[in-house]
């Protein structure tokens, strides 16, 4: 409670000094109903956990869907606050609340939770990107992929601590199973980034560059490397998979067809 007293203490302080900040008695109690529900929130599933890690972890979920409902609806994360596309970010927090139901607060299915809660923030992007709002005044490419890359970053990070929550045994043990899960995430991340890039061709540009980026994404996913590896008796390095990833990465960007549409 003193916690939330004090951050609306602070656009309360600056109204005494700049006419920049502008806030009513309602935006005070929006403010505060946030504040405290998130507060209640994160006291109610921390319980759940009895490491720090567990915690942390759902205090930077919390945080997160916090972040995304007060800028979304302060000043919209795409175009402005009055943007109907701005109500696909409710379906975000509907992912997560919903699965977090679903896990029982269990740390392995809160990881597997915030993982699919980030690949739904991809996918508003994706459909915002899709429905030509990058041709607004106030939102480009780059806006659109950075503020919502911001926000994947944060839920993938949550889930990330979810996942080390799960480790055990030795000091190495716990190293290697925090690189492979990190390798995992990253591996994810260059999949759904190739998945993102391929609906796009295929609406924007043509049918087979698309086809060959969701194909491509396949690569990246973790079991796709266990399969080979279990039927052929090898597997693809990491490294190269990384490698390949930014070379075609930066083609895609540099000179590709998507890059000409918009404007990078």
């Amino acid at each position: 409670m003193l916690v939330v007293v004090f951050i609306l203490l602070i656009p309360l302080v600056a109204m005494q000094f700049t006419d920049e900040v502008v806030w009513t008695l309602s935006d005070f109690a929006i403010a505060g109903f946030f504040l405290f529900g998130a507060g209640l929130t994160y006291e109610f599933i921390a319980r759940k956990g009895s490491n720090t890690a567990y915690r942390t972890a759902v205090g930077v979920a919390v945080a997160t869907a916090l972040l995304l409902v007060w800028v979304n609806g302060a000043v919209g994360l795409i175009g402005s606050e009055d943007n109907p596309i701005n109500l696909l970010y409710f379906g975000v927090l509907a992912v997560g609340i919903i699965g977090v139901i679903i896990a029982r607060f269990r740390s392995r299915g809160m990881m597997s939770v915030l993982f699919l809660t980030a690949i739904a923030q991809a996918l508003v992007a994706v459909i915002a990107l899709i429905a030509g709002e990058h041709q607004s005044p106030v939102s480009s490419v780059s806006e659109i992929v950075i503020v919502n890359g911001f926000f994947i970053a944060l839920w993938l990070g949550s889930a990330l601590l979810f996942r080390r929550v799960n480790t055990t045994g030795s000091k190495l043990k716990k190293i290697l199973q925090s690189n492979v899960t990190t390798s995992n995430i990253i591996s994810w991340s260059f999949g759904i980034v190739f998945v993102v890039i391929g609906v796009l061709n295929m609406f924007l540009v043509h049918f087979v560059p698309g086809a060959f980026y969701i194909l491509l994404s396949i690569i990246y996913i973790p079991q796709t490397n266990a399969f080979i590896k279990k039927k052929f008796g090898f597997s693809i390095p990491f490294a190269v998979k990384i490698i390949v990833g930014l070379v075609i990465l930066w083609g895609t960007l540099a000179v590709g067809d998507l890059a000409e549409i918009f404007g990078l």
